[in-house]
């Protein structure tokens, strides 16, 4: 296959860094004393305003403690939790697709795609996370967030770039098929290896 690719685009959770919104949502429901079914619902339409940076860490949590009709907790405690609970499970980084993302730079512009929160953003910011890419494309900033098709429509426009000629990366299904609607070479990450193999069928020299 000739190689087209000229724009290789991570996301990070689940592929770079570890995705552990699951096992956070554990820890704060029984904080909080309640189902961690319930905190998924009650933080359903919360979700998106957070992603989108329409709202803080702190409306977030005040938002669900209302809903939970919670007084004894304060929303500053939870963001604190929330953010502790970031930096143990979620800030190491794989060696193995770090090192891979160092080789594709030398070819390709590699750069990421995340969604995120305002302060988890700004730890990732602080911790060097976004200088491994020529260039990071952040929900909050955009205010627009995976899977919808404008946010990948604006990264192309920004980049310059036809859909063709770009590769995404993302361990969510509903991410990828968005990104393939589009027309642009979508890999689903599972594993190291497979992510590998996927790179090397559309072309890409690693």
């Amino acid at each position: 296959m000739k190689n087209n690719i000229k724009v290789i685009i991570f996301d990070l959770g689940g592929v770079l860094v570890p995705e552990k919104r699951d096992l956070m949502d554990n820890h704060i429901s029984r904080f909080l004393k309640i189902k961690e079914g319930d905190l998924k619902r009650f933080s359903k339409n919360l979700n998106n305003e957070l992603t989108k940076g329409e709202i803080d860490l702190s409306q977030f949590y005040s938002g669900i403690l209302k809903k939970i009709n919670n007084k004894e907790i304060s929303p500053s405690k939870l963001v604190q939790k929330h953010i502790a609970l970031y930096k143990k499970y979620c800030i190491k980084r794989d060696a193995s697709v770090l090192r891979l993302i160092r080789r594709l730079k030398k070819r390709y512009l590699v750069v990421c795609l995340v969604n995120t929160e305002l302060e988890i953003a700004k730890i990732n910011k602080e911790n060097g996370l976004y200088n491994i890419f020529l260039k990071s494309f952040i929900s909050t900033e955009m205010k627009m967030m995976k899977p919808s098709l404008n946010i990948y429509k604006m990264v192309l426009r920004r980049l310059r770039i036809k859909s063709e000629k770009a590769v995404f990366i993302d361990d969510k299904e509903k991410n990828v098929n968005s990104a393939r609607k589009l027309g642009i070479n979508s890999i689903l990450y599972k594993n190291f290896r497979q992510l590998k193999k996927d790179l090397k069928t559309f072309g890409l020299s690693i």
